[in-house]
């Protein structure tokens, strides 16, 4: 017979169904209805004794909180300004005990307000579904990312960075043979033709970019190349911005999303690690501190007993580490520390555990000097006095044990809100994943549209630059030079001026596929042209040809 077998969070469910206590849970107010209505119900149903004793010393800090505002107002007042007394002292040291127990313990006390392995079931789960989504993010990048590598952008910006290099190499070449002072052999007509044809070969070069229309690159300006005055200082200038600026902005945008995916990965894997999770009861075998409590607690109870509640201090001889000690942990706060001192093994579990114990100090120093006082009013025969530090001494040793007891189970009292914790950082990892991810598909999107206009309309211009600036170089005679280099500016002018606006070639633009093939195809051809004056005629049939028309149809 094929049964289902229950869970392990469905069996402790059934065993809590079972295994109730004769004494628990019961009503703390219940002699009291009318009194019921007034305090949240979390204070009144006791499910346990550590619940009992959370409330007990709640109650007990409210109290000491009310009797030592009401001491100051009746007596610091009265001798106001004159020096605060001892008295007024303790007063001020029971609300500094007092405040942050009140607020941890109200704070713990408001997860029974169901059962607390139900509670812990809950966070579970939504913490399953955020690593959930969680994973289909990092998935979604990681097909983003692989389609990119895939993607011909890539292949753009290779070409980008290669032309880059020609032409650098071409203004090289360019300084020796117009070095400087040498100006008698340049004349205005050519260095304003040099001038020009760089122009236009930076026009061309400013569309490698994410965004050529919003931000072109821009290597120099006009007004900077106006102001020089040889074919040196242009060949010069041009050559160290060249030099300086590499077309990687495909493989670096890759390159960082891949890190990134990478971390969130790694997040992604400590998230979702297999953790244990311990309730708060009294029922024996139901505790496994040697378990992983969380992100801050993983490195406490490793060498520790399942028999012991308080795992993070051992007395007897633990030796002394210099290395670790008080060696800041994995987790956000820095927490665990561990603190070895030979006779004693010490180790802060969280911010929150450091400062319950700052106050379990001030509250037994605080309770010494309450009982001071009430014996030093007692023999002076101040009835009034000692009766005010009686009352606080009392409230006071019954929240030093309550805090004592919270103390003790600590690690099993901040489960629930540890997963809390895990789980509101996760939902803030989610956001950033998201947006990492909202990041990289636009970016993509963006690349993926510029692709036609890169390999139709840049590319093949960048390789009619390279194929005229190479013809130009092999031609000695300087006057011809001149003339293949005028020749060369108006063709170039004559192409841009018809191929239209940069939005039409985009994958969503205007422009039709068909029409950016054709005038990429026939810019190739004209590249394949070896005479410098067979290239310039072609360039002439192509501004006058019907690719160019149907270009300028768009334009």
């Amino acid at each position: 017979m094929d049964k289902r077998q229950p869970s392990s969070l469905e069996e402790g469910l059934e065993e809590d169904e079972k295994e109730e206590s004769c004494c628990f849970p019961c009503k703390l107010f219940g002699i009291c209805p009318c009194f019921t209505a007034f305090i949240p119900d979390t204070w009144n149903n006791i499910q346990d004794s550590t619940h009992m004793v959370l409330v007990i010393g709640l109650l007990s800090c409210i109290i000491l909180i009310v009797h030592s505002v009401i001491y100051l107002f009746t007596t610091t007042a009265n001798n106001f300004p004159n020096a605060l007394s001892a008295a007024d002292g303790r007063a001020l040291a029971v609300l500094a005990f007092s405040a942050p127990i009140c607020i941890y313990s109200s704070r713990v006390i408001g997860q029974y307000d169901e059962r607390l392995q139900k509670k812990q079931a809950m966070v579970k789960k939504e913490k399953a579904n955020l690593l959930k989504c969680y994973q289909g993010l990092l998935s979604d990048m990681d097909t983003l990312l692989s389609k990119s590598t895939e993607s011909a952008s890539g292949l753009a910006e290779r070409s980008f960075e290669s032309k880059r290099r020609d032409f650098q190499r071409f203004l090289d070449r360019l300084k020796l043979r117009f070095p400087a002072g040498q100006v008698a052999m340049e004349t205005p007509e050519m260095v304003a033709q040099f001038r020009k044809f760089v122009v236009n070969w930076l026009n061309v070069f400013k569309e490698c970019s994410i965004d050529p229309v919003g931000n072109p690159k821009m290597l120099v300006t006009a007004d900077e190349l106006d102001s020089m005055s040889t074919i040196y200082e242009i060949a010069v200038f041009v050559s160290d911005r060249l030099q300086t600026t590499e077309v990687k902005f495909i493989t670096e945008q890759r390159r960082n999303d891949s890190n990134a995916l990478n971390n969130d990965k790694d997040r992604f894997g400590q998230f979702n690690q297999n953790k244990q999770m311990i309730a708060i009861t009294d029922k024996p075998g139901q505790v496994d501190n040697s378990a992983p409590l969380g992100s801050f607690v993983q490195q406490v109870g490793t060498t520790k007993t399942a028999s012991r509640q308080c795992t993070w201090f051992t007395c007897g001889g633990v030796g002394v580490d210099c290395q670790s000690c008080c060696k800041p942990g994995p987790g956000s706060e820095g927490c665990p520390r561990d603190f070895k001192c030979g006779c004693f093994e010490l180790i802060v579990l969280s911010r929150q555990h450091l400062h319950l114990m700052f106050s379990f100090v001030l509250g037994i120093a605080t309770s010494a000097l309450s009982t001071g006082l009430f014996l030093q009013f007692q023999g002076a025969n101040n009835e009034s006095a000692a009766g005010f530090e009686i009352v606080a001494l009392v409230f006071l040793v019954f929240s030093t044990v309550s805090l004592f007891v919270i103390m003790t189970k600590f690690e099993q009292i901040d489960v629930v809100q540890q997963l809390e914790r895990e789980v509101q950082e996760l939902k803030e990892q989610n956001e950033a994943v998201e947006a990492n991810r909202k990041r990289m598909r636009d970016f993509w999107n963006q690349a993926q549209q510029l692709t036609e206009l890169w390999l139709y309309r840049t590319v093949p211009r960048l390789d009619l630059c390279k194929e005229l600036h190479s013809q130009l170089e092999d031609i000695p005679n300087d006057k011809e030079f001149v003339m293949h280099m005028a020749a060369a500016n108006q063709g170039l002018t004559n192409i841009d001026a018809k191929l239209g606006a940069l939005t039409d070639w985009r994958g969503d633009g205007g422009i039709k596929v068909e029409d950016k093939k054709a005038f990429g195809k026939v810019i190739n051809e004209v590249c394949q042209e070896g005479d410098p004056d067979a290239v310039i005629e072609r360039i002439d049939e192509l501004t006058r040809g019907k690719e160019m028309r149907a270009l300028m149809i768009h334009s």
